[in-house]
């Protein structure tokens, strides 16, 4: 099976206010608070997710590499600059065995009060690079000038204590990856109001 096929899980937060409405998902921003659900609301609305650049991920030690040239700094400046043009989008295979799904919930779904969202990558629309994550505490050890598959493996590695959220990532040159959502599942929490 491409791994194109495959059906993808995407974890959003979503924030509840006080009354009877959630704020944000038809882009009306009542405040910073509300940003999770514009989000959301645009997800729904263009089929597609945020890809962000590597600076935007949370875990500190993603893109950690070691480079053992004499004239190093060079090749660090190309590797960084070759990271800083690509836009990363994560999420999550559930069919792992490595997948926690409940972990997944209370760390990116704002602990069940937000969502799951179900897709597939468009095949139609999206041309890019889809890498697995490849979990391990090795170091990665550039010896050679950094080319795409040398950025590729740097990009698509994480710590080994990271690997129940089984995670995939489209690798692209635009902040935008079109899916075709399947399914939305509400969280545990999620406001009946």
């Amino acid at each position: 099976m491409d791994d194109r096929d495959k059906i993808f899980s995407k974890f959003r937060p979503l924030d509840h206010n006080k009354g009877n409405a959630i704020y944000g998902l038809n882009g009306d921003l009542k405040s910073k608070k509300f940003q999770n659900n514009f989000r959301f609301g645009s997800i729904l609305k263009n089929s597609g997710l945020y890809a962000p650049t590597f600076e935007k991920f949370n875990d500190i030690d993603e893109g950690n590499f070691c480079i053992h040239k004499k004239d190093g700094q060079k090749f660090i400046d190309a590797i960084v600059n070759k990271k800083q043009k690509l836009h990363i989008c994560s999420f999550s295979f559930a069919d792992d065995p490595n997948f926690i799904e409940d972990k997944m919930w209370a760390h990116y779904a704002n602990a069940h009060c937000g969502v799951k969202i179900d897709f597939r990558i468009d095949r139609e629309k999206f041309k890019d690079k889809l890498l697995k994550v490849e979990y391990n505490d090795q170091e990665i050890h550039i010896s050679i000038t950094p080319n795409s598959e040398e950025i590729e493996k740097i990009i698509s590695k994480k710590k080994s204590y990271w690997v129940e959220e089984a995670e995939y990532r489209a690798i692209t040159s635009k902040s935008f990856v079109p899916i075709k959502i399947t399914k939305i599942t509400l969280g545990k929490k999620f406001s009946s109001k």
